[in-house]
């Protein structure tokens, strides 16, 4: 479960969630870890979530920022996130902090069933 995971997270030193807040209310989110692959370190950011209203307002620049830091310090060679093809905003940002599109990864439905978060 994804709960679970986070709590994971959270005692891990290869791990890093990070919240962000205005006046108590969490605005925003960050979760990424460390993957070791063969003798390199990667840094993945598993998720970024900024509520639609802070959308804009440079708060997913700063939680990301912030990860890059944590990758950094661990000695990370690369940093690597899963974006939608259609979230622009998303895609904008992440290329103005310096992200580039290296590959693509594709999904063909397989049954009728609806599965919205993949297809």
């Amino acid at each position: 479960m994804k709960k679970d995971s986070q709590i994971k997270a959270i005692k891990s030193s290869k791990e890093l969630i990070l919240v962000a807040e205005i006046d108590r209310k969490v605005i925003g989110y960050i979760w990424g870890y460390i993957e070791e692959v063969i003798k390199y370190k990667i840094g993945k950011i598993q998720e970024l979530i900024v509520t639609f209203k802070e959308r804009g307002k440079g708060i997913g620049t700063r939680l990301i920022t912030e990860m890059l830091n944590f990758f950094k310090k661990n000695k990370c060679i690369i940093s690597e996130i899963e974006v939608f093809v259609d979230n622009l905003p998303a895609l904008k940002t992440y290329e103005k902090i310096g992200f580039r599109k290296r590959e693509y990864k594709m999904q063909l439905k397989l049954d009728n069933r609806k599965f919205s978060p993949f297809v």
